[in-house]
């Protein structure tokens, strides 16, 4: 009887740290879904870069390659469930779409890379996405 009271604390100091963690993310970042999103290609300093929820726009911006550690943050509040994200980049000639289930706050990288493409002789460019629930160590 003591063993279970015992567990029955710790899982409730368990869940209790979790959701605190998830309102903690909330409250920093200011959202449920945090966008980060970069131009790391080797052949194209300057790109356009759109992202879509739903069909809302949530960026329109400009990415300079740089010295390839230029990150964007976005958050937005978005309401949970499935969500259909679309990123673009029109000088890239470049188009994602993914669904996302959101249930907690949520965190997704963006990268647009490029790689030698010998049958077209250009380089091919494309997007790099990597979905997480806890942040993102960016340097």
């Amino acid at each position: 009887m003591k063993v279970l009271k015992i567990l029955g604390i710790l899982a409730s100091f368990i869940v209790l740290v979790l959701i605190g963690v998830q309102v903690y993310y909330f409250i920093k970042y200011d959202g449920n879904l945090i966008i980060y999103v970069t131009n790391q290609s080797g052949v194209q300093d300057t790109t356009d870069i759109k992202l879509k929820i739903d069909e809302k726009t949530i960026v329109n911006d400009t990415f300079i390659t740089g010295n390839y550690h230029n990150w964007k943050a976005y958050s937005e509040k978005v309401s949970l469930g499935k969500h259909e994200i679309t990123i673009k980049s029109d000088s890239s000639h470049v188009t994602k779409t993914f669904t996302k289930s959101i249930y907690a706050v949520n965190f997704i990288l963006i990268e647009l890379f490029d790689e030698e493409n010998e049958t077209q002789n250009r380089p091919s460019q494309y997007f790099v996405v990597t979905k997480k629930s806890a942040p993102f160590m960016i340097y």
